[in-house]
């Protein structure tokens, strides 16, 4: 296969992972609000799920799954990686999604990269380029936006919407920089599903999941599916296998389709009312993305 059409595929992959993203805030909305199914049982039983699935298939590929048990570095830091980027990341924010709807939760926590170049730039002790203060200033407008529609007199977004928001952006932060050091000893998805499996079991015995009550008929078990299916394993991998590829740059700015998707599925199958005052935050939030990608991209071509 050409570089081009490796680089394509790599871009196709990254982009239908973002989509497949979508997919898990919009399910999840509307297992919460038709179902009344509680997101503590839907984010433990599908990260556990997801978690053996994973180690299934590595198992099948014949890669060593228990290896990280071996090390205790190497324990730790998947443990501290389950619990903090698995489960916390997933429960701050489907409680965000239950406390408004996917869309402006899946806004919000695209913030996160805001609080991961705030982190780079305390790690390598500089200062902020002009392009990551526009982009700071960016996010901090949107989420004004969003939250005041312009008046500072009223808030919009609920306080427990724009607070689980905001910590699940700050508990994306751990999810990816907790596991950079062992991703480069053992295979992604060994990391993954580990990650996933320790904490949906964290998740059921932290927050008793057996004591959640809801509607549990066929559509809530086709939903389900669905949102564990494409909203966990085939956004992880399709993510993960196309940043591979194409780069984490072009990846994560791929990957931001993921809000635009969440919001057509929104209307398109919840009838989710978007004001007009809500899409100048949207594209404020969306532009961080996309010009810190650009803005990391250009850095690695200028270093080559």
């Amino acid at each position: 296969m050409s570089e081009k059409r490796t680089m394509l595929k790599g871009c196709i992959m990254s982009a239908l992972g973002g989509s497949c993203w979508a997919i898990a805030g919009v399910g999840g909305q509307y297992l919460f609000a038709e179902k009344g199914v509680d997101p503590e049982w839907v984010v433990a039983v599908r990260l556990m799920l997801a978690g053996f699935c994973l180690l299934l298939y590595a198992h099948f590929k014949k890669e060593d799954i228990f290896a990280v048990f071996r090390n205790k570095a190497d324990f730790r830091d998947v443990a501290l990686f389950g619990f903090l980027g698995a489960a916390a990341c997933q429960m701050t924010y489907f409680w965000s999604v239950q406390a408004s709807n996917a869309v402006t939760a899946t806004f919000l926590c695209y913030m996160a990269p805001m609080f991961i170049l705030l982190y780079t730039l305390f790690r390598e002790s500089r200062r902020p380029t002009r392009v990551e203060v526009i982009s700071c200033i960016l996010i901090m407008v949107g989420v004004f936006i969003l939250a005041t529609h312009g008046d500072v007199h009223q808030l919009l977004i609920s306080p427990k919407a724009l607070f689980w928001g905001i910590i699940s952006a700050l508990m994306f932060v751990f999810y990816s920089i907790i596991p950079q050091r062992i991703m480069t000893l053992y295979p992604v998805m060994l990391i993954s599903g580990w990650g996933m499996l320790i904490g949906g079991i964290i998740t059921m015995l932290g927050l008793r999941i057996w004591n959640y009550q809801g509607i549990y008929d066929v559509g809530s078990v086709i939903v389900f599916v669905i949102v564990w299916i494409f909203g966990t394993l085939f956004a992880y991998w399709l993510y993960l296998s196309g940043t591979k590829i194409a780069g984490p740059a072009k990846g994560s700015l791929l990957s931001a389709i993921e809000p635009v998707i969440s919001l057509l599925l929104s209307v398109i199958f919840l009838k989710q009312k978007v004001a007009w005052m809500d899409i100048p935050g949207f594209v404020c939030i969306l532009a961080t993305t996309v010009i810190l990608s650009l803005s990391s991209e250009a850095k690695e071509v200028d270093q080559k």
